[in-house]
């Protein structure tokens, strides 16, 4: 790829990332505050109950004390707990709490309003051909791990 490519796609998805990860979410005109590390770690959790810190640190790609610090500050919020499901066990296994798992809903509603407004200027046509290219790039970062 050349600079030039580059320069391209960063000038697309620059305002596209501006607009995803910055914008504060609303909900009853009060923002939702949460930060896209917190965010990718109620992801994980709610797709993979029980999973431990080093599990997220793995699949998200950030170091591990930065995930427990995190995951302090999301248990303090109320939003994932940590349980010992055995009694010698070291791991602390994570779970959403119902309040995380309604924040996780309104955040999922955030998010798919932001994807139907990127999707909205698009015909059928052309919103299944970036989506299958966008798959693409996706798998191929995943091999990349």
């Amino acid at each position: 790829m050349s600079d030039s490519d580059a320069d391209r796609l960063l000038a697309v998805i620059g305002p596209l990332l501006d607009r995803l990860l910055l914008q504060e979410p609303e909900e009853g005109g009060r923002p939702l505050r949460y930060n896209p590390v917190d965010y990718a770690l109620l992801h994980r959790i709610e797709q993979h109950p029980g999973c431990t810190g080093s599990d997220l640190a793995r699949w998200v790609g950030i170091a591990r004390t930065t995930v427990q610090s995190a995951l302090d500050r999301l248990e303090k919020q109320g939003l994932v707990e940590k349980l010992v499901e055995t009694p010698n066990a070291k791991a602390r296994r994570l779970h959403l709490t119902d309040v995380g798992r309604q924040m996780r809903a309104r955040i999922r509603s955030h998010d798919l309003a932001n994807m139907a407004a990127l999707l909205a200027p698009l015909s059928r046509e052309e919103r299944d051909y970036m989506l299958v290219r966008l798959e693409r790039i996706v798998a191929a970062l995943a091999s990349e791990r």
